[in-house]
């Protein structure tokens, strides 16, 4: 750590790097950069994946390219979906119960503030890690290293999933796991869900996400399953499960099934002792984006305006 504080003496004379650095990239990180950004802050964001988005980002699956990570949830708020739309460039769809959900799954969201993201100058650090930070108050900074380069800041935000060490006493904690087992499907007939909570033993939610990544009218169906364990049930017993409750059709057959496991660091362990200099957003659930909209608006300009300005 000591090598950290060798830079402060040029942080007197010319300022901090970065006004304010975001540890992740999940949507509502995304949009506070952007807020932080048009309200003239300079800007860096850190992922240590290769692609935007946190556990909103896609994947390929089954032979299927812009596939969900897992099962998302939105629910049936107009104001959310109206910021979705006007801010977020989505087109929002309508599903069972009266919830909706983007046309395109998750990657229509990512990719859009990924195009707002080009209209600015926010520095994208991706396959990155912020490992570890120290706080001087002294010169009310925060110093970040991160692989062989090291930054200062005046804040730290990080999403409620972000891990990182601050101050010297370093520790380590292992990351959370969470199995998926993705299955395509042969079935003519029509998505009968798209959201359910349970799905047959040791499966504690699903998502039919056929119609999300442009599959309907083909015959096949993408369904993902989240489960307890690494113990996945059988893919056949997935199947006769969803056949009993009428979910799909009964000659449905399984094409390809693929397992996949998501990590991701536990709830509140890169949580900063000093607000002043970090803060922790809300990102545990994607409705808490509700909670920044009054401010956002005030400076955010609405997607389509955005993407229209000249450069």
């Amino acid at each position: 750590m000591k090598y950290l504080f060798a830079i402060c003496a040029s942080v007197l004379v010319y300022g901090a790097d970065y006004d304010c650095v975001f540890i992740g990239s999940s949507p509502i990180s995304l949009f506070e950069a952007l807020y932080q950004h048009d309200s003239g802050k300079k800007v860096l964001i850190v992922d240590e994946s290769e692609k935007c988005g946190g556990v909103w980002k896609t994947i390929e699956m089954c032979g299927v390219e812009h596939v969900d990570i897992g099962c998302h949830e939105i629910g049936n708020n107009p104001v959310l979906k109206e910021f979705l739309e006007v801010y977020g460039g989505c087109h929002m769809i309508s599903t069972e119960a009266n919830n909706f959900y983007f046309s395109q799954g998750c990657r229509e969201l990512i990719h859009n503030l990924e195009k707002r993201l080009e209209k600015t100058s926010i520095d994208l650090y991706l396959n990155t890690r912020a490992e570890c930070a120290q706080l001087d108050e002294t010169n009310q900074c925060v110093f970040l290293k991160m692989g062989e380069k090291s930054i200062s800041t005046h804040k730290v935000y990080l999403c409620a999933y972000s891990f990182l060490n601050i101050g010297s006493d370093c520790q380590m904690v292992n990351k959370s796991k969470y199995y998926h087992l993705y299955l395509l499907i042969a079935d003519p007939t029509a998505p009968r869900f798209s959201y359910q909570n349970g799905g047959g033993p040791n499966v504690s939610r699903m998502m039919n996400l056929t119609q999300f990544v442009g599959l309907e009218n083909t015959g096949r169906q993408l369904i993902v399953f989240q489960t307890h364990t690494s113990s996945f049930e059988s893919a056949e017993s997935l199947l006769s499960e969803l056949k009993k409750n009428d979910l799909v059709e009964e000659s449905a057959y399984i094409l390809k099934a693929e397992p996949y496991v998501y990590e991701q660091w536990p709830s509140g362990s890169g949580r900063g002792q000093n607000q002043t200099y970090f803060e922790t957003l809300q990102t545990r659930d994607f409705r808490s984006m509700t909670h920044y909209f009054s401010k956002w608006k005030e400076v955010l300009k609405p997607y389509r305006e955005v993407i229209c300005e000249r450069n």
